[in-house]
């Protein structure tokens, strides 16, 4: 298949993707063989994908812009040139949608506290708050050795079933979840700056 023909193709799957998604609204302009345009209208941010074969422009095939509504301020903005595989044109308009769905995260981690002792029913409350926001890509699961960025280092997880990581994509808080056992022991600790306490480090590695 002719590269500009994958590309459209290819970009077309995404966009009726994002058609699906409630948190946007998609308008195609243009849908012609070598003239594809297309608008996105998030809360917070909006968005431009081109994809065509101008006679002059600072782009080969693909120009894509996504702008911040409140400020006016340019969130992001590719445009390919000579030599960009259609793998690398996709992978940034992929990122270009990522950039939009982070901007337009709802993010409440100021409003919620961390608690040193939690009940059975205040730990599954907690629980399911954070199930939640792991599915609607508010919070992404992590862990220590991620976050501190040793990749390498085995940890006994034996030790530390019970604890459970989150990292909000908003604002890089960083959540640590202890579920309760038979006798209860639940907490949950919040960490604003998004750094998670380094001399945890030579607990993991006593551990080892």
């Amino acid at each position: 298949m002719d590269d500009f023909l994958e590309l459209m193709k290819r970009a077309k799957e995404i966009v009726h993707r994002e058609q699906s998604n409630s948190e946007v609204e998609v308008f195609v302009k243009l849908d012609e063989k070598d003239n594809y345009e297309v608008f996105f209208d998030w809360v917070n941010c909006m968005g431009q994908l081109i994809i065509s074969k101008p006679d002059f422009a600072p782009y080969r095939w693909v120009r894509m812009e996504i702008l911040d509504l409140t400020t006016e301020r340019q969130l992001y903005l590719w445009q390919d040139s000579e030599g960009d595989s259609v793998e690398k044109n996709i992978c940034r308009i992929e990122k270009g949608f990522s950039i939009a769905e982070k901007a337009n995260i709802k993010c409440k981690c100021d409003e919620r506290l961390k608690s040193e002792h939690l009940s059975l029913d205040e730990a599954e409350e907690v629980e399911t708050i954070l199930s939640e926001c792991v599915k609607k890509k508010l919070f992404r699961k992590t862990h220590p050795l991620r976050i501190i960025g040793y990749f390498r280092m085995e940890i006994d997880e034996t030790v530390y079933r019970r604890r459970k990581w989150y990292k909000c994509r908003k604002c890089g808080c960083i959540w640590e979840y202890q579920m309760p056992d038979e006798k209860g022991g639940a907490w949950i600790r919040k960490f604003t700056d998004g750094k998670y306490p380094k001399w945890t480090i030579e607990i993991y590695r006593r551990w080892r």
